[in-house]
């Protein structure tokens, strides 16, 4: 399934797709500090500009609009669609997948 967020969160825990996909799109927007773990056949969709925690990704890291991440590690079996910037802090950039450039 799909789960489009809309509005800021005020939840400051990590948030991991274990199946299916989170879109926020709708202008959703997570805590700067919450981690995102992307399990394998899952996606998450950025479609808000945004600064997160940590991201780590065994699926679909869709980013439509500027992220900025704490650290971004893909995993193999990970695939990074990037079609917009993406500012990774001090834990920087690890790529063992996929990482395509729009």
């Amino acid at each position: 399934g799909k789960l489009t967020l809309t509005g800021s969160s005020s939840f400051t825990g990590g948030t991991t797709v274990s199946a299916g996909t989170i879109d926020t799109t709708g202008g959703g927007q997570l805590a700067d500090t919450g981690a995102i773990s992307i399990a394998s056949g899952a996606s998450f969709v950025a479609g808000t500009a945004d600064t997160v925690g940590a991201v780590s990704n065994s699926g679909l890291y869709d980013v439509n609009t500027d992220q900025t991440v704490a650290s971004l590690t893909n995993s193999a079996t990970g695939t990074v669609d990037q079609d917009a910037d993406i500012t990774a802090d001090a834990g920087g950039v690890s790529n063992a997948g996929t990482y395509m450039l729009g």
